[in-house]
């Protein structure tokens, strides 16, 4: 039906104008069919849109009976999407309320800290993360650890290093008892000696025989990303490297990719529909022990390294990565 409509309009004016029309529409198709769209804009796009909706929802209904879920879904969103700062008014407004969820305020709080971080007051976020750590109870170690971490990341880039290394201190008194929070503030507070200094040397080469130097990197900002097949975490963060890879490799950005499997039959065979562009080094147990020279013992790890071959930043996570490269891109 729409064709026969546009060849009535077209039949009705002077052949010139019609020429024209007519090559007009073909051109808008033809953009229109070569833009490309990934799923992470995809995702991104519906998550901003329904980010809105349900804020616009909360304004609107202010005694709605499922109002907790609403303010739920916008923390949630909004600490696991770095959109802290939109969802900060809503956890201010949740909690001027009388009829506080204890566990909703909490979450509320959660993102007022990182909105302060992400805003860059960092003596703010660091005050409302030690009265969360002080109400804190042991089984709820595993989510103070996720927030202390993300926080710490947040205050390194910004050159507030002793914050990073007051939180990671005062997780390890907090739960003096927990062998994995332990185990990963040591490895934390060992990561911060490596900051400020030339990245550890690599030395050795990839899957494709290539040899893998920082000689052959200068001028250039890289990951280093150890990550295995295995690992949950290090495969659902492959969509967001992928997608800064490809943005941003013309300006200036690299990854090295530190495999951790023992089955390379695996890794290749993985890396064939990964549409991962970067080098990958196999590096199995006590090969070569790179692992020991980032002390990367957990998966994933990750290490930002500047122009200049010095490492600046480890573990960032989901957005947060792409921002501080871009960052780092634009110092020369």
């Amino acid at each position: 039906m729409a064709v026969f409509a546009i060849r009535r309009v077209l039949n009705q004016l002077p052949l010139c104008v019609a020429i024209l029309l007519l090559l007009g529409l073909m051109t808008v198709g033809s953009v229109q069919a070569e833009e490309k769209v990934t799923l992470v804009e995809v995702l991104e796009k519906h998550r901003q849109a329904t980010f809105i909706d349900v804020g616009k929802y909360v304004d609107e209904h202010p005694d709605a009976d499922d109002l907790e879920s609403a303010y739920f879904h916008l923390f949630r969103e909004g600490l696991m999407h770095d959109m802290e700062v939109q969802a900060a008014p809503y956890a201010e407004s949740y909690l001027k309320r009388k009829d506080q969820n204890p566990a909703m305020s909490n979450l509320a709080q959660r993102v007022r800290c990182m909105s302060f971080a992400t805003e860059g007051d960092f003596e703010e976020a660091f005050a409302v993360f030690e009265s969360l750590l002080s109400q804190a109870r042991p089984q709820s170690a595993d989510a103070m650890l996720s927030l202390g971490f993300v926080l710490a990341s947040k205050a390194r880039f910004a050159n507030k290093v002793g914050i990073s290394r007051d939180i990671y201190e005062q997780l390890s008194a907090k739960f003096p008892f927990n062998q994995k929070v332990t185990r990963m503030v040591q490895t934390g507070l060992i990561k911060h000696d490596l900051l400020d200094k030339p990245a550890p040397q690599i030395g050795v080469r990839d899957m494709e025989g290539k040899l893998i130097e920082w000689e052959q990197y200068k001028g250039k900002v890289v990951l280093v990303d150890f990550w295995a097949t295995w690992c949950g975490p290090c495969i659902e963060e492959m969509p967001n490297l992928k997608k800064t890879y490809a943005d941003l490799h013309d300006k200036g950005f690299e990854i090295i990719g530190i495999n951790r499997d023992e089955d390379s039959e695996q890794v290749k065979a993985f890396l064939k529909t990964a549409g991962m562009k970067w080098p990958q080094i196999l590096d199995k147990i006590d090969e070569f022990n790179l692992d020991k020279k980032f002390d990367a013992v957990m998966l994933p790890s990750t290490y930002l390294v500047d122009r200049n071959g010095i490492l600046v930043q480890f573990d960032m996570r989901g957005a947060e990565i792409r921002t501080q490269v871009e960052q780092l891109l634009k110092k020369k």
